[in-house]
């Protein structure tokens, strides 16, 4: 989903078991509504039925836990940009 008026974008991403994104910032405010599986962001594990909100600028890594693979849907508030702060 995209909203060409305002960028805002909406999608499904599915993480692997143990799969972790690199340390990041998006030039976006994002939150994540997890689906199924857990999640372990900056602040702990989450679960389904959850909603993370990272706001724009902000640092973090996120991704599944090594219990089994999660799905999240991901919501930005404009385009979504992404940069890694570690190679």
């Amino acid at each position: 989903l995209n909203d060409p008026e305002t960028g805002m974008e909406a999608f499904m991403v599915r993480y692997e078991a143990g799969e972790v994104t690199p340390t990041h910032t998006h030039g976006c405010g994002h939150a994540m509504y997890i689906v199924s599986g857990r999640i372990r962001a900056n602040d702990g594990e989450f679960g389904p039925g959850e909603l993370l909100w990272f706001p724009e600028g902000s640092v973090a890594e996120h991704g599944a836990t090594e219990d089994g693979p999660a799905d999240v849907l991901f919501f930005t508030n404009k385009p979504f940009t992404i940069e890694l702060l570690e190679p």
